[in-house]
């Protein structure tokens, strides 16, 4: 994964990040996962701002013995503050 912050020291910048793994383990599930964040921050004043954006988290998770087969997927809009100093 990885993740990028652009214009970080401007009053507008973006934040896109994106991570995940090949393959988790959860008691004798194995799968993978998957995050993927993306917002837009406005300071209002040099050190305080808002943002607004959007995320969604994945998780496949399979066990073949017992045709167990769970994907879950939360996503949705993202709004908070921001604080830099």
């Amino acid at each position: 994964g990885g993740n990028a912050l652009f214009n970080p020291e401007g009053r507008f910048r973006v934040y896109v990040e994106v991570s995940g793994f090949p393959e988790v383990t959860v008691d004798d599930l194995t799968g993978w996962k998957m995050s993927v964040i993306a917002r837009a921050e406005m300071f209002i004043t040099q050190n305080v701002g808002a943002y607004v954006g959007y995320r969604t988290y994945e998780i496949d998770l399979k066990q073949e013995d017992l045709e167990v087969d769970v994907n879950l997927r939360w996503n949705g809009l993202i709004i908070g503050g921001a604080i830099r100093f």
